[in-house]
This record gives C-alpha cells, structure tokens and sequence, in this order.
C-alpha cells in the first residue's frame, strides 16, 4: 500500500493542478475526494492521488509549503500506520505493536497458535526488514 505524506515544514495539501486534474479524471470520486481533504488519512492513500503522482510527480503535485512524497507501507502493516507531524513535516510511522495486538485478540477469538505463529513470524520479519532499510525508502522509523 502506498501513502502520501509531506517531506518539509509546511502542511499536506495538494496543488490547484492535482485537484483541478483529480477533479477531471475521476469525477466519480470527487465527492468522496472533497469531503475527505481535511481527514487526510483516506486521501494520503487514494489508489486516485498515488496514480496522479506518480505521473506527474512531487513539484506538480504539491502545495504551497509542500513537498508531497509516497512510500510503500507492507500489506502486513496496511491497518497499523500513522503519521507523525512536525512542523508540517511528517514521517510515516509503522504501528508494529498494534499489529502485534490485533494478531493476539485473533488468536484469543479462534485459539489457533499455529496462525497466531505464522502472523508474528510476518510482522516481525517485515519490521526488521523496515529497520534496517531493506529496499525501503527512508520515511520510516
């Protein structure tokens, strides 16, 4: 899963170009686009918002006090993220022990220790990979 997120001090927002194109090229997801602008959460990973920006890139893409960036969040952690602001200037955090949690209350539901293995096995695989930067970008910490 791919996420947006603002790489400099400023905000997250989008340039009159994106939108103006957003607008154009999927009307049928306007609505839905309008009203989620400030719920930043669903538009940073609107499959809409990652196709315009990896067409047309980072400059045209952005805002004023922008510099809009994607990178690639692991299906394991597509639930388990979140963004850290400072100053406008955010990082994508992976919320492992989250993930770690939903796993546990899985396994007290069903008592199956075999999947509750195999999942801890994926997250903590996938996390380390993360930390030591294995063909990620470096938005995350």
């Amino acid at each position: 899963m791919k996420v947006l997120f603002n790489d400099c001090y400023g905000m997250f927002c989008f340039s009159v170009a994106f939108i103006e194109e957003y607008k154009r090229r999927f009307p049928a997801d306007w609505k839905q686009f309008i009203s989620d602008l400030d719920q930043h959460h669903w538009v940073r990973r609107d499959p809409n918002c990652i196709v315009l920006f990896e067409e047309r890139g980072s400059e045209w893409c952005s805002g004023v006090g922008s510099m809009l960036q994607v990178v690639e969040i692991p299906e394991v952690f597509a639930d388990y993220w979140e963004i850290e602001d400072y100053d406008g200037n955010e990082t994508v955090r992976i919320l492992k022990d989250s993930a770690l949690a939903a796993e546990l209350h899985r396994f007290i539901g069903s008592g199956d220790a075999d999947t509750l293995r195999a999942a801890y096995k994926r997250i903590m695989e996938t996390d380390t990979a993360l930390v030591s930067g294995i063909g990620l970008l470096d938005a995350f910490v």
